[in-house]
């Protein structure tokens, strides 16, 4: 069945929505995009994603011409058309159609791209087993170069970062900053277990400021667990007794080795499966409570 889209203030079938060949997403990647995962019909952390939506297009000089509560609806709405409750939502806009060069001032109108798709989930193995992952050649660009909260469209480094890993037989690739300190996976945060902490790469690496990496902390918070934002070089990676990546779709994903170098022994460790339980308790908290307003 062919799913319908919602593409610049209309919803059509995926195959009638048309990007003009001098649209500047498609010519420069010039433009942003954020994806959420849908529990039973609702957009898991909504607004949040949405702050960051609106922060990263001010930030790249975009208007955003819908209001928040406009693009909630058109998501609502996708999930009935398409008859999904479990699914990935992604709201992507562009600078628009506007011929070749640079300069912002060609493209008048914004092009805007709402699209839900079925949530396939990882194989159970993956959370149950741990996955491996491993330093690639890719270089976090640095957050003086693009903001790291904006989720833009031009995703070169990302890409080729996960291309290196699969190609190293690994689910991940962990890019470290410019100055050679831990960033961030290709397409997840990373946290390790240190002594009694809880620690993930500061902001100022480049890192993006996931809304998963969020929860985790407030969780931990919540908990008295400390958590500790910091430079993290290679080594300490490798010497953690406990690793874990986060994104919204995967959630919370245990690593077990970096570099064929054993985390905590090999195996899922009990912290990473106290956070992953109540990661999905804070899901199922938030769905009841959109759903039935407790």
């Amino acid at each position: 069945m062919e799913l319908y889209v919602y593409f610049n203030g209309n919803f059509v079938k995926a195959s009638e929505a048309a990007v003009s060949i001098y649209d500047h997403g498609f010519l420069y990647g010039d433009g942003l995009f954020e994806t959420m995962r849908v529990y039973d019909g609702i957009p898991f952390k909504f607004d949040e994603h949405m702050d960051r939506f609106y922060a990263g297009a001010q930030y790249l000089r975009l208007d955003v011409p819908l209001v928040r509560s406009v693009i909630k609806k058109a998501i609502a709405v996708l999930l009935d058309k398409n008859n999904l409750y479990d699914a990935v939502a992604r709201v992507m806009m562009t600078r628009g159609e506007g011929g070749i060069g640079v300069d912002i001032s060609l493209c008048p109108q914004p092009t805007v791209l709402i699209t839900v798709s079925p949530f396939s989930p990882l194989p159970e193995e993956v959370y149950t087993e741990g996955v491996k992952v491993g330093i690639v050649s890719k270089i976090k660009p640095p957050a003086q170069s693009i903001d790291s909260s904006v989720k833009s469209n031009n995703y070169l480094t990302n890409i080729l970062a996960r291309a290196e890993a699969r190609e190293r037989g690994l689910y991940e690739g962990v890019m470290l900053s410019i100055e050679g300190y831990v960033a961030e996976c290709a397409t997840s945060n990373i946290f390790m277990i240190a002594g009694d902490e809880i620690v993930t790469p500061a902001l100022q690496t480049g890192a993006l400021n996931g809304i998963t990496r969020g929860i985790v902390m407030e969780i931990a918070h919540a908990h008295d667990i400390p958590v500790e934002e910091k430079f993290i070089v290679p080594e300490e990676l490798y010497d953690a007794s406990e690793c874990f990546i986060t994104s919204s779709v995967a959630e919370i994903v245990p690593v077990v080795s970096c570099d064929g170098a054993p985390i905590g022994g090999g195996s899922v460790g009990l912290v990473t499966m106290n956070f992953m339980n109540e990661y999905r308790r804070v899901v199922s908290d938030y769905v009841r409570l959109q759903t039935h307003g407790e």
